[in-house]
């Protein structure tokens, strides 16, 4: 039970860097609601090692699309626009798909290149999702910085840069021995702050 546990937080840290950790359906995010891992085919027996079969969904959306008993099955649009969504003021709504058009394009950088310079991070991501380099810098990075984020911050004495890097060769797939963090664990609380 406890490998499934582990397994079922990896996929959900690796969809949250693909997508954004928010519902593909309402676009809501935690702590507002809770995500599940949803089969995008309803097959839970189709686990593509890729992850190309898994999103994430709010429960509330997770249920109308997988409904429980002896329910007839609807057909359930994942670009539907929910009725919050548009509540919400524009600049809200703008900020939620900027973060997770920032997740998704920084998840590809790293995965591509095995670590990406900070600066770049801000300001070509920025350019890429059409946002503030501010609201990179403030809130999207040391969210994804943090001790529950899936990248962690160095000092790159070569290339005199902050870099950011995965915190974790199993967050990608790929075997542990191939990546080696270059900060020692009494440095990745420091690293993780220097924005």
């Amino acid at each position: 039970m406890r490998k499934k546990k582990n397994l079922r937080k990896q996929w959900y840290q690796k969809l949250c860097e693909r997508d954004g950790e928010r519902c593909r359906v309402c676009n809501k995010m935690p702590p507002e609601v809770y995500l599940e891992i949803d089969h995008v085919d309803g097959n839970k027996n189709n686990n593509a090692k890729d992850g190309g079969n898994y999103q994430l969904l709010c429960r509330t959306d997770n249920r109308k699309k997988n409904p429980r008993g002896k329910a007839v099955r609807k057909v359930f649009i994942n670009n539907e626009i929910n009725a919050d969504d548009e509540q919400m003021s524009p600049e809200m709504r703008q900020n939620r798909r900027a973060e997770a058009a920032f997740r998704h394009w920084l998840y590809e950088k790293i995965k591509a290149h095995g670590r990406y310079p900070v600066k770049d991070a801000i300001f070509a991501g920025a350019e890429r999702v059409q946002c503030s380099p501010y609201a990179i810098r403030t809130s999207y990075l040391p969210k994804m910085v943090s001790s529950e984020g899936m990248y962690v911050m160095f000092d790159d004495s070569e290339a005199k840069q902050k870099m950011l890097m995965f915190r974790s060769a199993a967050m990608i797939g790929v075997d542990a021995g191939m990546i080696e963090l270059p900060v020692d664990e009494g440095e990745e609380d420091d690293a993780t702050t220097g924005l």
